[in-house]
C-alpha cells in the first residue's frame, strides 16, 4: 500500500502558497504541486485532498499500478500528519468497515464523556464491543 503525503508550502516572493503531494516507492519518487485553493474550507483535508487527487491523476496518466484504482480518488482516505495529510486508497468495502468502527468508538465516547464511571459503565462498554464480535472476558481467578 502506498500513501500520498501532502504538505503545505507557504507563499514566497515569487510563488503563492501551494500544496505538494508525494508518493515514493523504493527507488522512485513522484511529486506534484497544486496552488492553494482559497475557495475551499481552510479546516479539514479539502485543500490537501485536491493535491492528492492531482497525484492520482498523474499516476493514472503514467499507467502505474494498474491493479490499484488511482483513477477513483473517491477511494482516498486521509489522516493527519504534522504539516499536512497522508492519503491512502481504500476500497469501498473497507471504508464501510472503518466507518462502522468509528461509530463504535463514538458510542464508547458517549458512554464515558462527562459521566461518573462505575461497574455499569464497564458493562455498557463490553456490550458495545460485543456488537463488533469482541467478547470481553471476566478476569481469570
Amino acid at each position: 500500500m502506498l500513501g500520498i503525503i501532502t504538505k503545505y508550502h507557504g507563499a514566497t516572493n515569487t510563488r503563492g502558497s501551494r500544496i505538494s503531494a508525494t508518493v515514493q516507492d523504493g527507488s522512485w519518487k513522484k511529486r506534484v504541486y497544486v496552488a492553494y485553493d482559497h475557495s475551499l474550507p481552510a479546516t479539514g483535508d479539502a485543500v490537501f485532498r485536491k493535491a492528492a487527487e492531482a497525484m492520482c491523476d498523474k499516476l493514472t496518466a503514467m499507467g502505474l499500478f494498474h491493479s490499484m484504482t488511482w483513477s477513483n480518488p473517491g477511494n482516498l482516505v486521509s489522516g493527519t500528519i504534522s504539516n499536512g495529510y497522508v492519503f491512502v486508497l481504500m476500497p469501498p468495502e473497507n471504508q464501510s468497515l472503518l466507518r462502522a468502527h468509528g461509530k463504535i468508538l463514538d458510542q464508547i465516547y458517549e458512554i464515558l464523556d462527562g459521566k461518573e464511571w462505575d461497574s455499569d459503565t464497564t458493562a455498557l462498554i463490553a456490550g458495545t464491543l460485543a456488537t463488533t464480535g469482541r467478547i470481553v472476558r471476566d478476569p481469570a481467578p
